[in-house]
């Protein structure tokens, strides 16, 4: 059980890595998340359904402070999703310590269902990787909510700059 957790795990960050393209095409996620789900055997926080299917994640709510991110861990990685509300044009949500593969949602409240509501990169947001820090530059003013997985052992921080 142990083994296709982990590999379930895997799957999703390759999978994720795919869903931060810059395009705009609607594209079904379900088949990720439901891996992502089915890695996530509990938590509290924020609810994510996918396809009738749903579980809850811990929830961090991102502040101008350096915040150490609630994560629900997995036999293979941490699960997480970051609140960022009331962001500007040009604010900054900095994760560090290899924060892992993170899917953008344009909304300001959980629950939260896969596929709809997704913030595309280059409309809404840019990114800049730089070793184990990824800066999310807010280009569309709102409220926003990031979906993370991490595999690395580190825990992961965000800050709102």
């Amino acid at each position: 059980m142990v083994k296709k957790i982990e590999l379930l795990v895997l799957m999703i960050f390759i999978i994720s890595l795919t869903l931060n393209c810059p395009k705009e095409s609607k594209k079904d996620d379900s088949a990720a998340l439901l891996i992502l789900l089915a890695a996530n055997s509990s938590g509290t926080g924020c609810n994510v359904t996918i396809s009738g299917s749903s579980d809850n994640f811990a929830l961090t709510h991102a502040t101008s402070v350096v915040q150490t991110i609630n994560r629900t861990e997995s036999s293979s990685g941490a699960l997480w999703v970051v609140s960022a509300k009331g962001l500007s044009a040009n604010s900054k949500v900095v994760f560090t310590d290899d924060p892992g593969s993170v899917n953008v949602y344009k909304q300001s409240d959980c629950p939260i269902v896969f596929g709809q509501n997704s913030a595309f990169q280059g409309i809404n947001y840019q990114l800049v990787t730089n070793s184990s820090t990824q800066t999310y530059t807010i280009i569309t003013p709102g409220d926003y909510l990031f979906i993370g997985v991490s595999s690395t052992g580190k825990i992961p921080k965000v800050q709102i700059q």
